[in-house]
């Protein structure tokens, strides 16, 4: 994880290198204590986190999230005929 600016945070380390990250587009995360949604791709397994409106400049979002972990919370139906994931 690093912070790119105050809105922005790239993760790593979510997926694998063969996972099609643009399926998780859209989803929500935890980064620490802020909430945030996977923006797009970044590389092979990395990704931005558009983070949500905060009152915090880029050295307290550094601060917030230094050694927290990026949580993505979902549920995939067994029997769904679709696959979809919903959060």
């Amino acid at each position: 994880d690093r912070v790119q600016d105050a809105q922005t945070v790239i993760g790593k380390a979510l997926f694998s290198a063969t996972t099609d990250i643009n399926m998780f587009v859209g989803m929500k995360v935890q980064v620490g204590p802020l909430p945030g949604k996977i923006a797009s791709s970044f590389g092979k397994a990395k990704f931005k986190v558009d983070l949500a409106p905060h009152d915090l400049d880029t050295k307290g979002v550094q601060e917030a999230v230094r050694g927290k972990s990026i949580d993505l919370n979902y549920k995939r139906y067994v029997f769904d005929p679709v696959k979809k994931m919903i959060q």
